[in-house]
This record gives structure tokens, C-alpha cells and sequence, in this order.
């Protein structure tokens, strides 16, 4: 290291390559000075070095100052606490609120595959299984704003429960890769993600803060029609944050071009009608159309934030969701033209509710400087529905929970 007014004993490689640039940097700006300032008054000039080195150049005096050049992601869902990204150990991803809107998935599943990490399994477009490291359903974790959505019916095979969670009112996302089971159970052998979502907004003004966005989406190949509409209130003390979103999913359209070992890969040849008492298998008039996979559902946020005083916070979060019947495409496909295996199978409505409170506690320092207490019920239904081809019996699976946390 390099010490004023002292004797140097040795010259680390940061330091030599910090110094090249203020050289290299010096003379470049002295010789632009040299050939284009030469009548012109002077003007003050700062000059970033990305070693954390700043030039400050005012006339002919050169001082060289201490500069910082990064910012420090807070991690949550590692230990439960707030803790700088560059101190945790473990893998993690933070998804924020900007890079969702710039990306624009259709749903929080569509979010997590966006990653590039994490494997997202469709048996149908209204699905979204996160598979982590190899793990998948009840060995990853879903945790919303600090309540655990993982209960008695996740199974071993695929879930589609991270679909309830609307990804236009969350602020930040946290994927902690890798056993978490310590700090948060056997469900998290695989990994965790933590959904948080966002805060009104308070006034700092004294007047009422209104602040309101509204988005509208279309996609082409499943004809998706969104429409996302949130409104915050905040006073000083007292702030309020709803927000609705409503999406309409029509059949998927696959794409037409396949391999030349394959040319008939995942063509919808047939489905299945009802006509009558009879199910009657109609032809296709276009293969690559997903008969049978279009869905509808909606989700309502709303969430009430009182600051009884800089270290007292009370929130209160609720949140419903709810869908349309959701086809499961992969089973109507079995079979052939001739023999169809299923003549129904679906999924009925996946219904949602969460009622949480919080004490938020921020005193800064001591045993009990910061934390909090949440308690939390949730409300959960999901059925599943299927009938062979030209049988009359429809089965029927419906699983009701109520979680108290």
C-alpha cells in the first residue's frame, strides 16, 4: 500500500494500476487542454476511475480523492435479516420492480424462467412449477411478505401455485439458491423465493400523496388481454395502496417451424366436443392452435401501512386471487384421433386469500433494534376434474385449507 509522508515498503498491483490511470488520464486531459483550451476560462473537471480513484482538476492543482463506485443489494430471505448481498454466502438473485416492468412477463412463473436459473415446468398455459437445483414443489419455498404459501397439499409432483401471486404489485423478488432448510425447514431443501410486495406511499408535505399507475398488455401468441390499474393514499401517519389486475388468456399458439426428425412435434391434431350426450372427437382445422388451454383470472392487493411513530409500523396485507377453470393440456393431447383418452380434465378455480398483520419494530440498535411480528391466515382451495372419453363419471378432487401463521 501506498502511505503519505511514510517510507513505501511494497506496491500492491491495485495500487499500480490506479496510478497508470491517473497518468494516462492526467495527460490526456493536459494535452486536450494543450491543443483546444488555449483561450478558453477553465473549468472544473471530474474524472471517475473505476478502481474507486477521483481526479478533482481546477486549474493547474491535481488532488486525488476517495471515491465509491457500487451500490450494495440488501438481502432479506438468506437469514432473515437485513444483510449487505456481498456478505451472504449463499447464491442469491434480487429480481426488482423496474427490471419486472422492463420485462413485462405474464406471470410471476413466467418471471422466475426468465432468470435463466430456475426451470419453470407448463403442463398447461396456466401453470408455473419452479424447479431449483434439481428440486421442485415441496422442497422449494414460496414465501410472500414474510408468510410461508407452502402447506399440507403440496405434493410431489408440479404445482401452480406461484401463479397467485400478481407480479404487478411486487417490488422486489429474492431467490436464495441452495439449502435453506436451517433457517426456514425441510421445505426449503432446494431453495427459496421470497416474493415482497410493494408499500404505499406516505405524504411528506403534510397534504394528501395520491400516486396511481395503470398498464394495459397484448400479446399476440395467446391473444393475452391484461389490464393493471393500482392507486397509494398516504398521509403523514396513515397510507393505502390498492390495486386490481385482471388477465384473459385465449388458446396458445405454438410455433410452426420443427424439426425434420419430428415434423408432426406437439401439432394439435384433434380435441374433444361435447355434441349431445356424445363426445365426438373434431379435427383441427389449425395444428399449432392449443385447443383447450385458454384461462382467465384476476387479483386484488390491498394493503394499509400506519406509522405510529419513526420505530412503530402496523401493516396490514390482503391479498385474493382466483381463476377460471384451467385446462390441463398435456392430458387432453393423449390418445388419437380415433381413441381420445380424456374427454375433460382440468383444473378448477385456484382460489386464494391472505389476511396478514404486522408490527414492524426500527429502534436502530440493541437486542431488540429492529424485527417484527406477523400473523397471518390464509384461505386456500384448488380441485382438480376429469373424465375419460365417452365415460359419464367425472371425478372430482377439491382440497380446502385454512393456515394460520
Amino acid at each position: 500500500m501506498l502511505y503519505s509522508g511514510q517510507s513505501i515498503f511494497s506496491i500492491s498491483t491495485n495500487a499500480i494500476y490506479i496510478m497508470k490511470q491517473i497518468y494516462l488520464l492526467t495527460a490526456a486531459y493536459l494535452l486536450c487542454n494543450l491543443l483546444y483550451s488555449q483561450s478558453a476560462p477553465q473549468e472544473p473537471l471530474d474524472i471517475s476511475l473505476s478502481r474507486g480513484a477521483v481526479i478533482d482538476t481546477t486549474d493547474d492543482d491535481y488532488m486525488m480523492e476517495e471515491g465509491a463506485q457500487g451500490l450494495n443489494e440488501i438481502v432479506v430471505s438468506a437469514n432473515r435479516f437485513e444483510q449487505q448481498r456481498k456478505d451472504v454466502p449463499q447464491q442469491t438473485e434480487i429480481i426488482t420492480a423496474a427490471s419486472m416492468a422492463f420485462d413485462n412477463q405474464q406471470t410471476s412463473g413466467d418471471v422466475m424462467q426468465n432468470t435463466g436459473n430456475i426451470l419453470v415446468q407448463k403442463s398447461q398455459l396456466g401453470g408455473g412449477s419452479p424447479v431449483i437445483r434439481g428440486f421442485e414443489t415441496n422442497k422449494v419455498l414460496l414465501v410472500v411478505d414474510g408468510v410461508r404459501m407452502n402447506n399440507a397439499i403440496y405434493r410431489a409432483g408440479h404445482l401452480q401455485n406461484i401463479v397467485t401471486l400478481d407480479n404487478a404489485v411486487m417490488e422486489r423478488i429474492e431467490i436464495l439458491y441452495g439449502p435453506g432448510s436451517v433457517m426456514y425447514g425441510s421445505d426449503a431443501l432446494g431453495g427459496v423465493m421470497h416474493f415482497f410486495t410493494k408499500n404505499p406511499k406516505f405524504s411528506t408535505d403534510g397534504t394528501t400523496a395520491i400516486h396511481g399507475s395503470a398498464f394495459a398488455r397484448y400479446s399476440t401468441a395467446d391473444a393475452e388481454k391484461t389490464g393493471h390499474v393500482d392507486l397509494s393514499i398516504g398521509g403523514g401517519k396513515l397510507a393505502s395502496l390498492t390495486s386490481f389486475t385482471y388477465s384473459d388468456f385465449d388458446d396458445l399458439v405454438q410455433g410452426s417451424q420443427r424439426k425434420d426428425k419430428y415434423p408432426d412435434f406437439g401439432k394439435r391434431t384433434f380435441f374433444v366436443e361435447r355434441q349431445g350426450d356424445i363426445d365426438v372427437a373434431v379435427a383441427n382445422d389449425d395444428v399449432d392452435k392449443q385447443i383447450g388451454s385458454g384461462y382467465s383470472q384476476y387479483d386484488i392487493f390491498q394493503k394499509f401501512v400506519y406509522r405510529a411513530s419513526d420505530a412503530i409500523s402496523h401493516t396490514l396485507n390482503l391479498q385474493f386471487s382466483t381463476s377460471s377453470d384451467v385446462p390441463r393440456y398435456d392430458r387432453l393431447t393423449q390418445g388419437t384421433f380415433q381413441s381420445p383418452t380424456y374427454a375433460e380434465w382440468y383444473y378448477g378455480p385456484q382460489k386464494r386469500l391472505m389476511a396478514a398483520y404486522r408490527l414492524g419494530m426500527n429502534r436502530g440498535t440493541g437486542l431488540l433494534g429492529n424485527g417484527g411480528v406477523t400473523l397471518a391466515y390464509q384461505s386456500i382451495e384448488e380441485s382438480r376434474h376429469d373424465r375419460r372419453f365417452n365415460s359419464v363419471n367425472l371425478n372430482h378432487r377439491i382440497e380446502k385449507l385454512d393456515i394460520k401463521s
